[in-house]
């Protein structure tokens, strides 16, 4: 007998893995079943950070980090739900990774598959039985490639007392002894039954004279390599269809003439705290509700107004915009991570037909004397 594994394809689509649901699963079909014990040393998501040492907790990987006051582990490990599905040809099988809690949005994931990661080459029976007791296998990653037929059978009957559970076997190997007699503590210790392989009795069940258990192991290989599949989350919880990108332009002064002789002026207000519908000035023109920002790296915003937005409406006077120092702390120039005589061009453009990316560069060149920073459109 011979057992193999073997990755056989992720099957999520590209598409998916570049914009994955905060709650979503990913599948990976091998040939050959998985060894299940274990598996979430071997099998497992990491949350890949970029360069930085330090980050904020609770935001993206982009999101600010002008103040290190947390210090994160560059590779934090996602406890996931890990759920294996038998498929009907092929000797296929499916695992399923569930992150247990929801994935940070805008952010990168290594779904990680060690060399280590084994098939399950053991198979366990019990084969007399007079009660509910049981045995499983416990693996570690020195585990050898072996051959071999095992039998264990209870020769006294279980002695229980307070910490303690003893109970006295025969194993036989390939037919012949191979421990005649075995007493062991099973709350306390399991049995080694070769290089790698542990026999684990169910320490609160009797075991009762008589009862046997079969074991087979059989020679196998893993996956031989580390396999990574990168996995990106998307601003969105959802996944965002493809489409076709909106390309922002300038506005110019013949635009402005022509909005105003097409259509009037129709001003959008986007500010973050509206509790109320925005009613349009023009009939048919969309109301823009449910607006909300998000940061997504030091310098660049994303603002959601609920609607599509017309280009012609988003002008510098449409914001209101203020540069103070983050989270309102005053002692940010004293640490060095806000200089007060700084100036700032924030560019501005549509993204996605709803949402509006404002972009702060540092410059000196554009701004005028006695400015803090000015707005430009995003060519």
């Amino acid at each position: 007998m011979y057992s193999e594994l073997e990755v056989t394809e992720v099957l999520n689509t590209p598409e998916e893995l570049k914009a994955f649901p905060v709650e979503g699963t990913v599948n990976i079909l091998f040939k050959g079943k998985p060894n299940p014990v274990n598996v979430g040393e071997y099998a497992y998501l990491v949350r890949h950070d970029n360069d930085m040492d330090v980050n904020l907790p609770g935001i993206s990987d982009g999101s600010m980090r002008q103040v290190g006051y947390v210090q994160v582990d560059r590779y934090d490990k996602i406890e996931s739900t890990i759920i294996f599905t038998e498929e009907t040809v092929d000797e296929s099988w499916v695992l399923s990774f569930t992150p247990q809690e929801a994935l940070i949005t805008n952010a990168a994931y290594f779904l990680v598959l060690s060399k280590y990661l084994v098939p399950e080459y053991y198979e366990v029976n019990k084969t007399i039985s007079y009660g509910p007791s049981e045995v499983s296998i416990n693996t570690e990653q020195s585990a050898t490639s072996e051959v071999a037929d095992w039998t264990i059978e209870i020769i006294t009957e279980s002695v229980l007392s307070a910490g303690s559970h003893i109970i006295e076997f025969s194993v036989l190997k390939d037919g012949g002894s191979y421990a005649p007699s075995v007493t062991l503590n099973i709350r306390r210790d399991n049995f080694i039954l070769s290089e790698g392989i542990e026999v684990v009795f169910s320490p609160d069940i009797p075991f009762l004279i008589g009862e046997t258990f079969t074991i087979s192991t059989t020679d196998f290989t893993g996956i031989e390599d580390t396999l990574i599949q990168n996995i990106e989350t998307n601003i969105h919880s959802d996944i965002i269809a493809p489409s076709e990108e909106i390309q922002s332009e300038r506005i110019n002064n013949a635009d402005i003439v022509k909005f105003y002789e097409d259509n009037g002026w129709t001003q959008r207000t986007c500010g973050t705290d509206e509790e109320v519908l925005n009613e349009p000035v023009n009939p048919g023109d969309p109301i823009v509700s449910d607006i909300s920002s998000r940061f997504i790296n030091p310098g660049t915003i994303i603002i959601d107004c609920g609607a599509e937005i017309s280009p012609y409406s988003l002008i510098d006077s449409v914001f209101n915009i203020d540069i103070s120092y983050a989270f309102n702390n005053f002692v940010l120039p004293e640490m060095g991570y806000y200089n007060e005589d700084a100036q700032y061009v924030i560019y501005y453009s549509i993204v996605d037909k709803n949402f509006i990316k404002l972009e702060t560069q540092e410059n000196t060149e554009l701004v005028p004397p006695g400015q803090q920073f000015i707005l430009l459109p995003r060519i």
